[in-house]
């Protein structure tokens, strides 16, 4: 399946919406109360205009599919990938990790970073298959 990454435009807001509050998003979340719509609209209103924040809608065969986000942080970048429910299970999350590898190689950037929750396996195995070790609670790439 071709697997691609674009920016995050306003339009995409209501989808990554229902994305972030469906419940087999929230349970591997470490915050896993629903959002309101504007609590939503706020927090991309002000990470569409931070400079130091990357965020990526993920394309499956020309479908939307999720998103992937890289937050700097002291020395590295988080990322945070999110799949659509109806698209998990076939490994767009780790496909779409390794684009962003590429892309935070391509930034600069020299450290790659993650938490994920207990018990989420998918993601921990797409980390993993991916070059990310485990140490604590994160995991981490050197790129």
């Amino acid at each position: 399946m071709d697997i691609t990454l674009r920016p995050v435009e306003k339009g995409d807001i209501g989808k990554i919406f229902e994305w972030r509050n469906h419940p087999a998003v929230r349970k591997n979340m470490f915050s896993t109360a629903p959002i309101t719509k504007e609590e939503n609209a706020a927090f991309w209103e002000k990470r569409l205009a931070d400079r130091s924040a990357f965020s990526f809608i993920v394309s499956a065969g020309g479908a939307d599919a999720g998103m992937v986000r890289l937050d700097r942080r002291e020395g590295s970048y988080e990322v945070g990938v999110l799949i659509d429910p109806k698209m998990q299970g076939k490994g767009i999350g780790s496909g779409a990790l390794a684009l962003t590898i590429i892309l935070a190689r391509g930034n600069g950037m020299k450290k790659l970073t993650a938490r994920i929750k207990e018990g989420n396996e998918a993601s921990m195995q797409a980390f993993e298959k991916n070059g990310f070790v485990k140490k604590g609670q994160h995991y981490e790439l050197d790129l």
